[in-house]
């Protein structure tokens, strides 16, 4: 029986257009050193992850986003490689102009604005399972259900997803 720890999280793909922000997090990081990935966060108790992520969108890049500037993507639940089990609720967010408040870096790493077209080949490391979820979440044209196996490298051995097409 696996009794790993459990976290909750978001992840935010903001765009403006077809350029998408992501976090190049600091190497200093306890999750993903040196990785590009999206803004996002814990679920803190008692929170849910629409209010977590209105939160962690604000305090990493100070944007201010409403629910109804917001489309929910899906669940990826992350299994072995990180110390806890992950469970991440997946979101996309388009804003009108590519200006963050905290400008060009926050404690979390260094802010880049990337073209869909150039993420899945960008000169930075990826977080793994972007490799896999990417293209769904640029489509936004379902709801996906998504299952990563993780080995000790934090690299992607297996992979399930299933989708719900939207009406």
């Amino acid at each position: 029986m696996n009794n790993r720890h459990i976290q909750t999280s978001v992840n935010n793909f903001i765009h403006c257009g077809d350029e998408y922000l992501f976090v190049l997090r600091h190497k200093d990081k306890k999750v993903d050193a040196g990785r590009l990935n999206s803004i996002g966060g814990k679920v803190e108790p008692g929170e849910n992850y629409l209010d977590c992520l209105i939160r962690e969108t604000q305090e990493e890049a100070g944007i201010i986003i409403k629910p109804e500037d917001t489309q929910f993507l899906g669940l990826l639940k992350l299994e072995g490689g990180y110390r806890d089990d992950w469970i991440a609720g997946i979101f996309k967010t388009e804003v009108k102009t590519k200006h963050i408040e905290h400008e060009s870096e926050s404690s979390e790493g260094k802010f880049l604005w990337i073209h869909k077209d150039e993420v899945l080949s960008s000169e930075h490391e990826l977080v793994d399972d972007l490799h896999h979820i990417f293209k769904e979440i640029v489509a936004g044209d379902s709801v996906f259900f998504a299952n990563a196996l993780i080995n000790t490298h934090e690299k992607v051995e297996k992979i399930s997803i299933s989708k719900i097409p939207r009406k």
